[in-house]
Formats: C-alpha cells, sequence, structure tokens
C-alpha cells in the first residue's frame, strides 16, 4: 500500500532512461576525468597517457546511444558510423590492431551518402510528423529535421556532433507549465522553432559557441520551455 496525501494526485514517475541524456552529460563528465586524471599524474599516482589513451570509448559510448535513440534510418546510420569508429580506435589503443584516425575521412562521405539515400528513401510524412510527449533527436556528420505535434508536450534531448538538428514544436503544446529539452551541440548547431504563445529559458553553458533566442517573447504565459545543456564550438537559435 501507498500512502497518499488526500485532495493530491500521486505524481507520475518518469523513467531514468527519459530524466538522463546522454549528450548533455559528456561535457562535464570529460571535464572531470581530465582533472581527477591530471591531479593524480601530479601526485605521481598513475600516468596520465595510461588512462587517456582510451579516449575512444567517449565515441564508442556516443554513438551507442545515438543508434539506441534513433528514431529514424539516418540517425541509425550515423550511430553505427561513429560506434565503429570508436571502437576501432579502441583496439588500436589497446595495441590489438594498428589503425589511424586521418584513414577515416572517408566516413564522412559515406554518412553524407547514407543521409541523401535515406532521405530519398524514407516516407516524408512519417519523418516530418511525431506524436510523442517527449522528443529525441541527434546528429552526426548530417542533418536531421523532427516536427512535434504533441498536446502533452514534455521535453526530451537534442544534439548534434559536426551536423544540425531542426525541431519544429510550433504544432505541440505543453499540457503543464513547462517542458524541458536537454541539449548539446558541438561543432555542429540546433535549431529551435516553438509557439508564440511560449516562454523560452536559456541556462545553456557556452564554451567558444553560441545561443541566440530570437523568440518574440509572450508577455505573460503559463508555458515554458527550459533548455539545459552544452554548446561547445557550435550553436543554438530559437525562433518563432
Amino acid at each position: 500500500m501507498t500512502d497518499e496525501i488526500p485532495g493530491h494526485a500521486a505524481a507520475p514517475r518518469r523513467s531514468l532512461r527519459s530524466r538522463i541524456a546522454l549528450g548533455p552529460l559528456l561535457p562535464g563528465l570529460i571535464l572531470l576525468t581530465l582533472g581527477l586524471v591530471f591531479l593524480l599524474d601530479n601526485l605521481d599516482l598513475v600516468e596520465s597517457w595510461a588512462v587517456l589513451r582510451f579516449w575512444p570509448v567517449i565515441p564508442l559510448v556516443a554513438g551507442l546511444k545515438m543508434l539506441l535513440d534513433a528514431r529514424d534510418r539516418g540517425s541509425a546510420v550515423s550511430g553505427t558510423l561513429l560506434a565503429a569508429v570508436g571502437a576501432l580506435l579502441l583496439l588500436d589503443a589497446l595495441y590489438l590492431i594498428d589503425v589511424n584516425l586521418w584513414d577515416f575521412w572517408p566516413l564522412a562521405l559515406v554518412a553524407l551518402g547514407a543521409r541523401v539515400l535515406m532521405n530519398v528513401l524514407s516516407d516524408p510524412e512519417d519523418a516530418a510528423a511525431v506524436s510523442d510527449s517527449e522528443e529525441s533527436a541527434s546528429a552526426f556528420l548530417g542533418a536531421i529535421e523532427r516536427r512535434n505535434r504533441s498536446a502533452d508536450f514534455r521535453g526530451g534531448s537534442a544534439s548534434a556532433f559536426m551536423g544540425g538538428v531542426n525541431l519544429d514544436l510550433r504544432e505541440a503544446d505543453i499540457a503543464g507549465d513547462r517542458a524541458v529539452i536537454q541539449v548539446f551541440a558541438m561543432m555542429g548547431g540546433l535549431e529551435i522553432r516553438v509557439p508564440e504563445e511560449w516562454t523560452v529559458e536559456v541556462g545553456v553553458t557556452s564554451i567558444m559557441g553560441g545561443v541566440e533566442d530570437k523568440t518574440r517573447g509572450a508577455a505573460a504565459t503559463p508555458k515554458r520551455l527550459v533548455l539545459k545543456g552544452t554548446v561547445i564550438m557550435g550553436g543554438i537559435e530559437i525562433r518563432n
């Protein structure tokens, strides 16, 4: 049995996956790890290179997360390519194979070609219309366009790594008082379009990047869209 306060409805529980977005966590985790490694190195407890040579774990995990969150074939291809590059570089760091990072530049053409093919073969209506309450969009070496028409939009995540995400929320509505989107852009960009009656609150950390709010700004409205995350050498633009 559960104890409930009379007159108050039980608050819905959100799953761990919906509360945690990998993209916005990556910059903080990377900086935290680097700081700890260099500190231990200065204390002669570990050798920094012995730990930092495993950096390919980052693109490997990011690619797998992109693959798991993929909602179209283009995102699945991008996630697979990123994870594959990370896996090969990790095997190289473990001295199991011998590879060169610059050998992988043709993958940019592969990802671009795959994106073009997926756009041609996919159904435009299915790609444009998304009715889920939470949105998840990731772009790697390509561009993604998403449109959300949910009447109970709650937020989600959007990340771009050397790519772009265009998220159209102009036909969505927030049933509660606010929705939160976790954002991450590194050498890429995010464009988010919102209804004119929404108020946008930006809580994004920018490192050699920028966030530009071009919305007209509603006078007094209970509908708030909150952006949280990090931008590194990239940009985020919000407009009506």
